[in-house]
Formats: structure tokens, C-alpha cells, sequence
């Protein structure tokens, strides 16, 4: 409330009020939360003992960190730990380091299901798809070359159709005509993809079969022919030809599954974000700390995907955990019900006011607008020429 001093107020007649709206920030603050159990005995019976209810759920038991506070310390602020000490030191407290670290660490322990590795060795991915059976979806680089033949055929290599093409720009320089060439088939490729972003997984495989199929069997063609035959193969151009030899059956695997993506771009733009701000992620302590800070780092990808608060879905999620191994271990085991229900996508369904719905939005309208524009393109490539008199 806003005012005239009293005595500029002598003699005026009050008609009303104006109202002033502006956003307004505030920090956000730390408190100790006091929670008290009463305790009672039974009178003349002390071998009973003292009776209270149990103390409230930790990350670890005996813990004297609310689940909101290590959801906030987790990536809620995408800094590294020194930084969050800073952060946190504006609202009144101040941690150690080592306590930060600590308390990132406990909250690694629930989940055991993401690897990480410092090398590209054949054993760390064979290791890690040991019992894995199903489609791998990623470049033809290192230790994904054979993958296929080394697990007996049973993973299904999906090779990269973007790491494909990206060959054939690199080629431009050295070979401009063959290398649009290729570039064009992979234009239409794509052109198939973009129209079947919004149909589902059967529809989608229905269209590749009617749209890119002959694309391939064209490029098939042109790669068998006479005039490619004579590429040099240590030439950028022959490189390009080699690798879309070498990986043909791999490349055309998501033709036959509406459910496999073209290539891995998704996958890599998840890990951009990690590799441009790796230097956030120094000076964690000690080496083993690096595992578990990847793995939390992919569930939160994950979360982000989905488009959740963060904060809302570490906090629960935690909290559940802890729960459960505590009090109720069995709902841990692998493909329970319990942790099912604690994937981004299901949560999202139980917990709509903590999905990000903004950004949603936002989203559909940038595809929208992409879609437009491409379908514009299309029709214009495909509308006859006038040629006019001179």
C-alpha cells in the first residue's frame, strides 16, 4: 500500500483505489525444519521401553537432509559443487564441500542401472549388453563396429544414417557432383522421416516401406555404378562410398521397424549439453565419483525430456527410493512395478502439475512451424517451371 502523507490527506474524499501489478523475485530460502516425537512409556512396565513414532524418512538413515535439499544440490542448478556453495550461501546456509559431495553421492546409490566408462573398449559395451537383446541404435565407430557379430546376432546393429551423410558433406570440397549427389538421396530420406514424425510406430513403417524403400534401391543403383566404381577410395569422396558400403544392411535397419529412429542425433543432443559443460563436472572429489554423477546426469536428461520440474521429480523419486529400501527392499528389484511407476514417463501421467507444459507448447509450435516450412519446400521443388520467353 501506497499512500498520501496524513496531512496531504486533510480535506480530500477517498473514491476508491488504483492497483499496480509487476513481477516481483524473491530468493529462495533455507530453514531447519523442527519435527517433534512425543515420547511415552507404560507406566510400572519400564523393560518396554520408550514409545515414539519413527523418525521421518531420510536419503540415508539417521540423515538430517530433507529429500528437497538434495533434489536442489543434485542438477537443479547445472553448476559444479563450488558454485552451489555460493548459491546456497545467499539463502543463509552455507555448506561444506564435502558435505555437498556427500550428500550427491548418497543419492547416486538408488540408481544402478546407467553405465559410464573412461575408455571405448570392446569389454565395457560388451560387458554392459551382456543380457541385452534387441536394436542398438549408434555410429559404426570404435567398439559399435562389430557389436553385432560379437554378441552372436543377438543385438541388431541400427547403424547412423547421420553419420552417413555427415561423410558425404565432408566431401563436398573434394568432389562436389557425387557428393550432392548422395546428399540429394538423403534429402528425401529425411523428407520421409519429417512427414512421419506424427504418426505411430506401424503407420510410420508403412511409409518408409512405400517412400524411402525406393529411395534406397535408387541409391543402391548409383552406388553400384560404373562411374563410382572408379572413385578413389582414399579420396574424402571414397571414404564417403565406403562407409555407405560397408554399413548398407546396418543403415536400412529401421526400415523395417517404425520404432527405430533413423539415427542417433537424439542421443547426441542429449549428451551436447555434458560435453560443452564438462568443466562444470571437475574436481568431484575423487575419480569413482564421476560414475555415479553420469548416471544421475542421465536420469535427469530423461526428466528434462519428458519435460518435468526437475526438482518436483528428483524429490519424489528419492524420497520413494529411500522408502523402499528401508522399509520395503523387495519393490527394488528390477522391472518391479514400484520402479516402473518411478519412470519419467509414467510419473508425468501421476504428477500432471509437475510437468512443464509451457515448454510443451513451445515445442509444438517450433515443429509445427518446421513442418510448414518443409512442406512448403516440398511443393515448390515439385511445381512445374515456367520458363518465360526473353
Amino acid at each position: 500500500m501506497i499512500d498520501l502523507p496524513e496531512e496531504q490527506k486533510q480535506g480530500l474524499k477517498w473514491i476508491g483505489e488504483k492497483s499496480t501489478e509487476r513481477l516481483r523475485f524473491e530468493k529462495p530460502h533455507v530453514y531447519v525444519e523442527v519435527i517433534k516425537r512425543p515420547q511415552y512409556v507404560v507406566p510400572g512396565r519400564p523393560a518396554e521401553g520408550v514409545k515414539s513414532m519413527p523418525p521421518p524418512l531420510a536419503i540415508v538413515e539417521g540423515g538430517k537432509y530433507d529429500f528437497s535439499v538434495v533434489a536442489a544440490l543434485k542438477f537443479a542448478f547445472h553448476v559444479p559443487t563450488y558454485r552451489q556453495q555460493d548459491w546456497f550461501a545467499q539463502c543463509g546456509w552455507f555448506p561444506r564441500r564435502s558435505t555437498v559431495n556427500d550428500l550427491l553421492n548418497y543419492a547416486v546409490r538408488s540408481y544402478n542401472v546407467f553405465h559410464w566408462s573412461l575408455t571405448h573398449q570392446n569389454a565395457e559395451i560388451d560387458g554392459h549388453l551382456a543380457t541385452y537383446r534387441g536394436v542398438f541404435v549408434g555410429d559404426a565407430c570404435g567398439a559399435n563396429a562389430r557389436l553385432q557379430e560379437r554378441s552372436g546376432g543377438r543385438i541388431i546393429h541400427a547403424s547412423c544414417n547421420a553419420h552417413a551423410r555427415r561423410e558425404f558433406v565432408e566431401a563436398e570440397s573434394n568432389d562436389p557432383l557425387l557428393a550432392s549427389q548422395g546428399l540429394s538421396f538423403y534429402r528425401q530420406l529425411y523428407d520421409v522421416e519429417e512427414r512421419g514424425k506424427t504418426l505411430d510406430a506401424a503407420a510410420r513403417g508403412e511409409l518408409r516401406q512405400r517412400d524411402a524403400a525406393p529411395v534406397w534401391d535408387h541409391m543402391r543403383r548409383w552406388l553400384d555404378s560404373d562411374a563410382l566404381q572408379r572413385v578413389l577410395p582414399q579420396s574424402a569422396i571414397g571414404k564417403a562410398l565406403g562407409y555407405l558400403r560397408n554399413q548398407w544392411s546396418a543403415l536400412r535397419v529401421y526400415l523395417g521397424d517404425g520404432r527405430i529412429p533413423i539415427d542417433n542425433d537424439q542421443s547426441e543432443q542429449i549428451l551436447r549439453p555434458l560435453t560443452v559443460g564438462r568443466n562444470n563436472w571437475l574436481f568431484l572429489g575423487h575419480p569413482r565419483a564421476a560414475t555415479g554423477r553420469l548416471q544421475m546426469y542421465s536420469v535427469v536428461s530423461s526428466a528434462h525430456r519428458h519435460h518435468l520440474v526437475v526438482e518436483d521429480y528428483l524429490e519424489d523419486v528419492l524420497r520413494r527410493l529411500a522408502d523402499a529400501q528401508q522399509n520395503h527392499p523387495a519393490d527394488l528389484a528390477a522391472d518391479s512395478p514400484y520402479l516402473l511407476d518411478l519412470l519419467p514417463d509414467r510419473w508425468a501421467v501421476s504428477h500432471p502439475q509437475s510437468v512443464r507444459r509451457g515448454r510443451i507448447e513451445e515445442r509444438e509450435v517450433v515443429s509445427d512451424a518446421k513442418r510448414w516450412r518443409r512442406a512448403q519446400a516440398r511443393l515448390q521443388a515439385r511445381a512445374p517451371q515456367t520458363i518465360r520467353a526473353p
